[in-house]
Parts: structure tokens; C-alpha cells; sequence
């Protein structure tokens, strides 16, 4: 009974430091983009990301939930400062996006900079496909593209995964709507690149191309979600996903503990 009791106390104490609120340690962006008005994007990871829509972007009705930003096509961008949780072997992108544009269409950006290892996503509809790219700082390549654009005025849900950590093999998943349209497999080591996140546009400081539509909902994580996990995750708003990723934090915390 007393190793019972012990055990629910250091269960209550873990809840109390962490908060029922705290998110997922592997969530390092999450930018729901749920503002009516301003410029600032609020980010809900554990690292409160300074995120800012640059340029003519704004809040709109008609997200997935919500609220979404507009980007203009001419001069708009979310804008995420880097940030040491963006390095790392593994990593998922993730972000819901509607277009009917004819042009390049830069999802998500994190530019390789002097210190190489880069991620992005690019709507291509010219190739009739979306193109992702994870490259380490040796400069090895994982590539998948998608067999359409999906720039059919629609909401999709975009998704990207690569691990596992502490391999030399490393496996790419690309996935939209929760299907995977791509898997790719290869030599892959650490990416550290220390320039921006920048969604809408190829990188901040010289943007090449601007994208023409609205995005919503967008995450990073420093771990390779399953299909599984993305499937659950990707249509719930805010309020459902904090809770459950607070739930599997405390799902954690009491395994830890039970096995302590």
C-alpha cells in the first residue's frame, strides 16, 4: 500500500511540474494560426517561438479550424526564427495547405545556410507533383514527390518524416491526407542548419518565390512520427491536440515511473 501511495505522490508531483498543458517534448513548432488580427503567430511548443507573418499574409476565416493564414503570392510569409530544436537526425514536418495556383508554391523552408543540413517542401505543379527534401550536412539526399500537385482549391494535409536516429540508413516518408504517396531509403546523417523557418517562401532574407493560397495547422517535430500518429493527430484543432499530446507526455511520465 505505502509503494502504491508513493508512487500516485510522485505521479501528482510529475503532473504539477509539468502542467496538464505541457506538450509533447518532441513537438518543437506548432503554429495553429488561429490570430484574427495582427501579425504575430502564437506557438504553442514548449519553446514559444517568436513566428510572424511578414509581408501582405493576414488571418482569415476558413481554416481547417478556424482561423488560417493568406498568403499573397507577392511579398507574404510566416516567418520562425531557428532554433537548436530544429537540428537533429529525425524530424517530421507537418502543415494543412490550399491552392489553385499555377506556380511554385514553397510550403515549408528551412534553408541549408553555411552549416548545411536543410528540409523543405515546394508545390510544383508545372511537374504536377509536391517535392520534399531532407539533406544532411555531408550533403546526402533523401527526395519524394507526390503523383499530383494538389493545387485543386482543396484542403491537404502535408506530412514528412525521416529516421530513425543513431542509424547511417534512414528512411523518408511522405505522406498526404494522412496516405503515404512516397518512401524513400539512404545514407543520412544530422541536419543543422541554422537559417530560418520560413513557410510560403524558398528562405527570408532573399525570397525567390512566393506562394499563392493559405496554410494552417503547421508542426515540427524532432522525432519521425508513425502513420499512425499522423493519421490521429492531423484533423484535430487545438484544444483536442494539446490534450492529447499532454495525455502522451503523462503516458510517459507513468511508465517511467512504473518501471522505476
Amino acid at each position: 500500500m505505502k509503494s502504491f501511495v508513493s508512487i500516485v505522490v510522485i505521479l501528482l508531483a510529475a503532473i504539477n511540474a509539468q502542467g496538464i498543458g505541457g506538450v509533447d517534448d518532441s513537438l518543437v513548432m506548432y503554429l495553429p494560426m488561429d490570430e484574427s488580427k495582427g501579425k504575430n503567430v502564437e506557438d504553442f511548443s514548449q519553446f514559444k517561438h517568436k513566428a510572424e507573418i511578414k509581408g501582405g499574409g493576414k488571418f482569415v476565416p476558413g481554416g481547417i479550424h478556424g482561423n488560417c493564414v493568406e498568403l499573397n503570392g507577392v511579398d507574404a510569409i510566416v516567418y520562425v526564427p531557428d532554433h537548436e530544436g530544429f537540428e537533429g537526425e529525425e524530424a517530421t514536418i507537418e502543415i494543412w495547405f490550399k491552392t489553385t495556383s499555377a506556380s511554385n508554391f514553397p510550403i515549408m523552408w528551412k534553408e541549408k545556410g553555411a552549416t548545411g543540413g536543410d528540409w523543405w517542401v515546394r508545390i510544383e505543379p508545372g511537374s504536377s507533383q509536391v517535392r520534399l527534401l531532407f539533406r544532411d550536412t555531408a550533403d546526402s539526399t533523401l527526395i519524394a514527390v507526390t503523383k499530383s500537385a494538389y493545387n485543386d482549391g482543396e484542403w491537404h494535409h502535408m506530412a514528412a518524416t525521416v529516421g530513425p536516429k543513431g542509424k547511417n540508413d534512414k528512411t523518408a516518408q511522405f505522406y498526404i491526407d494522412g496516405k503515404l504517396e512516397q518512401e524513400i531509403k539512404g545514407k543520412f546523417g544530422e541536419m543543422k542548419s541554422t537559417e530560418s523557418v520560413t513557410l510560403g517562401s524558398r528562405f527570408a532574407d532573399a525570397p525567390d518565390t512566393f506562394g499563392l493560397g493559405f496554410l494552417d495547422e503547421a508542426r515540427v517535430w524532432s522525432r519521425a512520427l508513425t502513420r499512425e500518429e499522423i493519421q490521429a493527430n492531423m484533423e484535430l484543432p487545438k484544444e483536442k491536440f494539446l490534450v492529447v499530446s499532454s495525455l502522451g507526455k503523462l503516458t510517459t511520465t507513468w511508465g517511467g515511473i512504473k518501471n522505476h
